[in-house]
């Protein structure tokens, strides 16, 4: 699938997203837009409690991450969103979402929609088969976008939502109605 295109509805926000890089400038970027999470309800106040420096989002999230990736949306100079991509802790065909968000202020605005498409075009370049995520019951403003965007709830869990997508795109049966070369 190397020169393969997986056919998304292309948004002007897609064009904004960019690989965190370990930087100072990156750093102080994101810990600037980590820090409005906790403006709202949006997170149940667990973000509201915790003051990210520059100095440790560089050491802790930017330079020392194994992550398989950090993608920033950048608009205006400053992070409007963030999504984690890592490695599945239980499936090696799996990706898993560990932190995805966007400031309060900007929330409705795709930039969340446009990041887990583009997760999803890198877990498929990757060769993953899935991508997972997990949230909680309460996040109604979250829970309808993953469900438009492919996820689905996986019975008896507190909320593990899981996407086939990758394997799906990826199966030669699917890729000329999805793909295009």
């Amino acid at each position: 699938m190397e020169n393969t295109k997986i056919i998304f509805n292309k948004t002007p926000q897609m064009e904004k997203i960019r690989s965190a890089e370990a930087s100072q400038e990156d750093a102080e970027k994101l810990a600037a837009c980590l820090n409005t999470w906790g403006e709202d309800d949006s997170w149940g106040g667990s973000f509201g409690s915790t003051k990210f420096t520059t100095k440790g989002v560089f050491s802790e999230w930017l330079e020392q991450s194994k992550m398989i990736d950090q993608m920033l949306l950048i608009d205006d100079d400053e992070v409007k969103a963030y999504c984690s991509i890592d490695n599945h802790w239980d499936d090696k065909d799996a990706a898993y979402i560990p932190l995805l968000g966007a400031r309060p202020k900007e929330q409705g605005k795709g930039y969340g929609k446009a990041l887990l498409l583009e997760a999803l075009r890198r877990c498929i370049k990757l060769g993953k088969r899935r991508l997972d995520l997990y949230t909680w019951p309460g996040n109604i403003k979250a829970v309808p976008l993953y469900k438009k965007t492919g996820y689905m709830w996986v019975y008896k869990t507190s909320v593990l939502m899981q996407n086939y997508l990758p394997a799906i795109l990826s199966t030669s049966l699917f890729k000329p109605f999805f793909c295009q070369e």
